[in-house]
């Protein structure tokens, strides 16, 4: 690794991160800066609890927080606005609608919405540069999204990344009410019939907190990255191409 004026750092091919933050001015919870973001270093980065943030204009800044935001699964909290939401959609009803939900069927729209600037900001984190990083990932089976389909139409659904038996979620969006969590649902009632024990959150806000997310010290998240990563990875393919509206049972 080389540190230039500039204060960016550039990587030789397969160089590991450093394991403790750098500082130079900047938070503590960032431990690198770059110039631009490549794909075949987010494997590299996920697998060490670092990921990406930056605006467009920016340099690419890795941010590892401490402490971590993390979902276990078994505590997945279902109001119970939500528990009737998903009974529904077992029997493919939203309200007068019919409702479908996907692995993995438009992996690039669900991102673009996801980038969409939520009520009340200007801008949003997902440039061009995220988009097409992470669809690199998902032609390598490592980003998989979650569709949620009304009518046919994508109003709902979440992306992350999946290395070995840890999910990594990045960002969902909702059109409609609850249509995120919908799709979380999925996510969950996925990650528990594979034994992905852990949703990697990244930050703490009020609204994961609620759906049973809490914060652990980044040493204890390490040390869970460090066995679940290696092992076996999911077949995704087994859950692609087909509704998967019945696996909310896990959940509920």
């Amino acid at each position: 690794m080389r540190f230039d004026r500039t204060n960016l750092f550039t990587f030789e091919p397969g160089e590991a991160f450093p394991e403790l933050p750098l500082g130079f001015g900047l938070p503590d919870e960032i431990v690198c800066v770059t110039r631009h973001l490549e794909w075949e270093r987010l494997p590299i980065a996920y697998s060490q609890g670092i990921f990406p943030w930056y605006e467009e204009g920016q340099p690419v800044f890795w941010w590892m927080t401490d402490p971590r935001m993390v979902l276990q699964t078994k505590n997945f909290k279902v109001s119970h606005s939500l528990k009737k939401r998903l009974k529904r959609a077992l029997q493919f009803k939203y309200e007068d609608k019919e409702i479908v939900l996907k692995l993995d069927s438009c992996t690039k729209k669900v991102i673009e919405s996801c980038a969409q600037p939520r009520k009340g900001q200007d801008g949003t984190w997902i440039t061009d540069e995220i988009l097409q990083s992470y669809l690199a990932l998902a032609e390598r089976n490592l980003v998989h999204s979650v569709e949620v389909l009304i009518n046919q139409e994508l109003l709902g659904g979440l992306y992350g990344v999946s290395l070995g038996r840890m999910f990594y979620g990045e960002s969902m969006f909702s059109k409609e009410s609850d249509l995120s969590k919908v799709a979380l649902s999925l996510l969950v009632s996925i990650c528990m019939k594979e034994d992905i024990p852990w949703i990697d959150c990244q930050q703490e806000t009020s609204h994961l907190k609620s759906l049973g997310a809490f914060p652990i010290p980044l040493s204890e998240f390490k040390k869970h990255l460090k066995e679940y990563c290696s092992l076996q990875p999911v077949n995704w393919d087994a859950y692609r191409g087909v509704p998967l509206n019945d696996l909310l049972e896990k959940v509920l």
